[in-house]
């Protein structure tokens, strides 16, 4: 069997005599990731990353990677992001560990109303870890261009155009790139990275 297009399907199967027969539907999504990333692995092999018309689209009901396999110290990563308009939150992750449970996370959470910058140890997360946290109504259904320039210590951060964070920290200075979603849906495309 082979799709030719987006759209969905049952698929009916049965024995010569027709006396074992069984039925799937089956949704074929077309679109395509634009991203100069390569290498890209779920941390949670329960979450769902599918390629849309969107870019790549993460569904899981609480917290899950997408990660890349590049290493970057100093760079640019750009990506559009999307949420889902029933609670979802998403990240950025950056200079992290292949699994994303260490490194940094710029966040878009609705729920919060705010835009975060936070770090995960090990995959633990404490309020003191809040590196900044600007306040911000941030609309889902509606992508939202994100650039994060980490050199050295620094980290600048603009959201649609406008910079929100500035900062210094030395928690990590190099690491892998990826996406994250929680709780619900969250979009990623032109998700690129440019070194410094």
């Amino acid at each position: 069997m082979e799709a030719v297009a987006p759209g969905e399907a049952v698929v009916t199967a049965s024995d010569s005599e027709d006396e074992v027969r069984g039925s799937t539907l089956v949704k074929v999504h077309g679109g395509v990731f634009h991203t100069n990333l390569t290498g890209w692995k779920p941390d949670v092999s329960a979450s769902r990353w599918i390629v849309t018309t969107d870019g790549i689209r993460g569904s899981y009901i609480s917290d899950a990677n997408y990660m890349a396999a590049e290493q970057a110290e100093d760079f640019t990563y750009e990506a559009d992001m999307k949420l889902h308009g029933n609670g979802s939150a998403g990240s950025m992750i950056f200079r992290a560990n292949a699994d994303g449970s260490s490194g940094y996370y710029l966040n878009l959470d609705p729920n919060l109303k705010s835009i975060r910058l936070f770090f995960k140890k090990e995959g633990r997360f404490e309020e003191r870890q809040v590196l900044a946290k600007v306040p911000r109504f941030v609309l889902p259904e509606m992508f939202h261009h994100i650039k994060i320039v980490a050199e050295g210590l620094r980290i600048r951060i603009d959201v649609d155009g406008e910079q929100v964070i500035d900062l210094e920290d030395s928690t990590f200075t190099e690491g892998l790139v990826g996406v994250n979603v929680f709780g619900g849906q969250a979009f990623y495309q032109h998700v690129r990275i440019e070194p410094i």
